[in-house]
């Protein structure tokens, strides 16, 4: 039986293996593996696809966070607000940093925390919000930052699965600073661990590179101005970066398509929601998420039929074992549960074929007509406008 896949990174190495290659090859013969050109040419290049000053090469996306609050000031005992609905890292690097994770709902309906849910938590303690462009989508950034301002409170955007994301024409940051992550599934994906933190705040972009390298300035060493860690991009991976970012555009602008063909399909089909896309938005579709009835149901049998999918994400941090100390309890955060137990990531990356998402959304609409469903409506619930 022929398996469509969640992501498919194979694919996409055949179709740029020449390019790949030789980068790969390039580091290996100048045997400079940290800090090097290739870290360089990557950092100018990421900085200008996003439309900002500076980028940070950093070891991955949650030290791209770490370095962020690091860098920002963050002191022992300061809150800052996380959605319950996002991967734990978001909420990791304030507990490593000695701050109070404070976590706030999301949307039901696009999954992303607006000013309203922050706002219902905000204390005077408060002293960072970290809104999380979740799947793709940037947040509504206008009314966080507002809020922010209007409360003294600083911002990081975690911008992990926004790579080409649009927020009215611009890209993360729409604010002082944004966390990205290159993990190897991501939309700019390198071979391990990477991530980078990106800003037009020069003060910050110093700030940040003393502490990826031991708090030595650059081009010295054994002299250190502040603490800071190792939390240095490798040559290889920059390399990888560099000719992946060059195709980033094109890869971005396919899935934008096959998440139009899935809207088009899905809004069709009893027993599916579709997340909404915010009117100013033009995700990046990292993910590709429907809210789905009987959702376990309907992804053991897409499991059968040899469509792999994925759960992002089956519980939220404020039910999770590791922050159990914090004292939330069920109900506290009801649209991130209900997400939580209603979510499913379908199959999702710029090689897949129109045909694999045709099977797919057929495959669910037989689904749900075994269900005994009306499996067909004339009015979607949850139009999704995608961009083209």
């Amino acid at each position: 039986m022929k398996t469509i896949p969640i992501v498919d990174l194979k694919r996409q190495y055949r179709t740029i293996r020449p390019s790949i290659d030789e980068g790969i090859r390039t580091v290996v013969a100048s045997q400079h593996f940290i800090l090097g050109v290739q870290t360089e040419r990557f950092e100018k290049a990421f900085a200008d696809f996003c439309g900002k000053r500076y980028a940070v090469a950093l070891r991955s996306g949650t030290d791209a966070l770490y370095a962020a609050l690091a860098a920002m000031g963050i002191k022992p005992r300061d809150e800052v607000i996380v959605p319950a609905l996002t991967f734990i890292a978001t909420a990791e690097v304030v507990t490593l940093l000695g701050g109070r994770v404070v976590f706030c709902d999301v949307d039901r309906e696009s999954g992303l925390a607006q000013a309203k849910d922050i706002q219902k938590v905000m204390t005077k303690k408060s002293k960072f919000v970290i809104p999380v462009h979740l799947y793709g989508q940037i947040a509504p950034m206008d009314e966080i930052f507002r809020l922010a301002r209007s409360r003294k409170v600083q911002v990081i955007e975690d911008a992990a699965q926004a790579h080409g994301a649009i927020y009215k024409k611009m890209m993360a940051p729409i604010g002082r600073v944004a966390a990205y992550s290159f993990y190897p599934a991501k939309n700019l994906g390198a071979y391990g661990d990477a991530g980078a933190l990106v800003t037009d705040d020069r003060t910050l972009y110093e700030n940040t590179l003393l502490f990826r390298n031991h708090g030595q300035p650059k081009g010295e060493k054994y002299r250190h101005v502040r603490i800071g860690s190792n939390l240095r991009m490798d040559e290889i991976q920059a390399a990888v970066l560099s000719v992946k970012l060059r195709y980033l555009h094109g890869w971005t602008s396919r899935r934008r398509q096959l998440a139009k063909y899935y809207d088009r399909e899905l809004s069709k089909v009893e027993g599916i929601s579709l997340l909404t896309t915010l009117p100013f938005s033009k995700p990046a579709y990292h993910l590709y998420c429907i809210r789905a009835k009987a959702r376990d149901d309907l992804q053991a049998y897409l499991a059968q039929k040899g469509i792999e999918t994925r759960i992002h994400y089956p519980l939220p941090l404020h039910l999770q074992p590791a922050y159990r100390h914090l004292g939330y309890r069920r109900g506290d955060f009801p649209n991130a549960q209900r997400l939580a137990a209603e979510i499913l990531c379908l199959p999702m990356f710029p090689e897949l074929t129109i045909g694999e998402v045709a099977t797919v959304c057929r495959t669910i609409a037989k689904f749900y007509q075994l269900q005994g469903k009306p499996h067909v409506r004339q009015h979607p619930v949850y139009q999704h406008a995608s961009s083209p």
